[in-house]
């Protein structure tokens, strides 16, 4: 049977695999992955900033999160093999496992095959833990089932075709003025309008948010009066989410879902000592 130690070492792999994640985000975020360019609109005070993805994740980020998922997934199963009263070689041990239930009944269903002579004080705690009673569909252990789950049967995919676009930075010379508007691909059109006024000096404005597609769009608009003097910066909080198609994961951040996750089976494998 698995003792405690197996647990924790599975967790502390998955955790240094999480960290090389996260290096390999961080890389991919500050390398031009992103692109801008301004263009003049036919009206010749009118400039449009135009914005795209400019290259997709690597494919081996999805891997590296399906072997983080099975390495996590695999420390809450040791705590069932070593809970378990049944005999070393019986060939009900195949079937053990931690049940993870978006409802009563299902766990109800599940407890004599998957908890089999497995004493009720640690059902009972087992249960406590069930997606149904804490956050359901949003629980980080029913996300690490699907992750999971979905691994098995197809590469888990990862995309940044998507970016938290947070506005642009304006410098701009004293008694300047400019307006602007902010266009993305979720809206199509300029719902948000303002001006910036640089009357008590240089400073920093920044408007508009929304997300930035892997097809070049149109997510700001800027009208400058004629001889104004100023620069624009757009900023950018790159988003690396599950893909599309994915049921209950998708769409979701990568990191903050795997990072919640990791807490989460910690804290249960702390109760089975």
């Amino acid at each position: 049977m698995a003792p405690q130690a197996d647990s924790l070492l599975k967790l502390d792999w998955a955790e240094r695999q999480l960290q090389g994640l996260k290096g390999s985000i961080g890389g991919f975020v500050t390398s031009d992955a992103f692109t801008f360019r301004w263009q003049r609109k036919t009206d010749p005070n009118k400039y449009a900033l135009l914005a795209k993805v400019a290259r997709p994740c690597p494919p081996e980020w999805g891997l590296l999160v399906g072997d983080i998922a099975n390495n996590m997934r695999s420390a809450i199963e040791y705590a069932i093999d070593r809970l378990s009263g049944l005999a070393p070689d019986d060939r009900d041990r195949r079937s053990l496992g931690f049940p993870i239930c978006i409802a009563p009944d299902e766990f109800k269903k599940q407890t004599p095959r998957f908890l089999n002579q497995v004493d009720a004080a640690a059902i009972a705690i087992i249960e406590s833990f069930q997606p149904y009673n804490g956050s359901g569909v949003d629980d980080s252990l029913y996300h690490l089932q699907h992750i999971n789950n979905g691994d098995k049967h197809r590469a888990i995919r990862v995309i940044s075709a998507r970016g938290q676009f947070r506005g642009t930075g304006f410098s701009g010379r004293v008694g300047t003025n400019i307006s602007y508007g902010w266009k993305g691909p979720a809206f199509g059109v300029i719902d948000s309008l303002g001006t910036v006024n640089f009357g008590g000096g240089t400073t920093v404005a920044s408007v508009g948010t929304g997300e930035i597609s892997d097809v070049e769009s149109e997510v700001q608009e800027l009208t400058v009066g004629p001889g104004t003097a100023m620069t624009a910066s757009p900023q950018m909080t790159p988003l690396i989410r599950f893909a599309d198609g994915q049921p209950v994961i998708e769409r979701r951040e990568v990191l903050v879902t795997l990072d919640r996750i990791l807490v989460r089976v910690r804290e249960v494998v702390s109760k089975f000592p």
